[in-house]
């Protein structure tokens, strides 16, 4: 019975960190400004760069890809560790975050995964490129959950990110879209 516990919470983990992947990128598409504070230079604009150019970000180094994201996970990961969340879950949720962008440019150029990545692709605990394709299509108000195929058919069924933003407009924080 441990290991189904701990195979369930590594599981929730997972989706939480794709779930935060999504999150913050409908933050960087749909609301965060070019001229935002630190993270317009940082993250907003590369960003845009990559809504026109898809490949853009996959030819930058490791580090610069990742570095603002490893510091979103540490701010968010150590504070958890401390509050004593399960080990598996918390390991989990932040090995997501730590890789989330590696799987998202392994969605853009699949000549580069090996035979691993491409299997964790087709089962969908990487998101593949078939499914990360949607996003790039117009309208692109979906699929903004880059770790797996498993959450975007869900949170775009139901609404969530269009939900999102009437609930800015509904509090006067009109998104730009982009557009900014």
């Amino acid at each position: 019975m441990v290991i189904f516990a701990f195979i369930g919470q590594a599981l929730v983990g997972w989706l939480l960190a794709d779930l935060f992947s999504g999150i913050f990128h409908w933050l960087e598409d749909r609301v965060l400004r070019t001229d935002t504070p630190i993270l317009g230079r940082a993250v907003v604009i590369p960003n845009r760069v990559h809504h026109t150019d898809p490949l853009a970000f996959t030819y930058s180094g490791f580090v610069s890809r990742n570095e603002w994201l490893w510091v979103v996970v540490a701010l968010v990961s150590i504070p958890l560790w401390f509050a004593g969340v399960p080990v598996a879950l918390w390991a989990a949720m932040t090995l997501g975050g730590l890789v989330v962008n590696e799987v998202h440019r392994l969605a853009h150029r699949p000549v580069l995964a090996g035979p691993m990545v491409k299997t964790l692709q087709e089962i969908g605990i990487f998101q593949s490129p078939r499914h990360h394709t949607g996003h790039h299509r117009a309208p692109t108000d979906t699929r903004y959950c880059i770790l797996t195929d498993w959450l975007n058919p869900a949170l775009d069924r139901l609404g969530v990110w269009i939900g999102l933003e009437r609930f800015l407009g509904w509090i006067h924080l009109e998104p730009n879209r982009g557009t900014a």
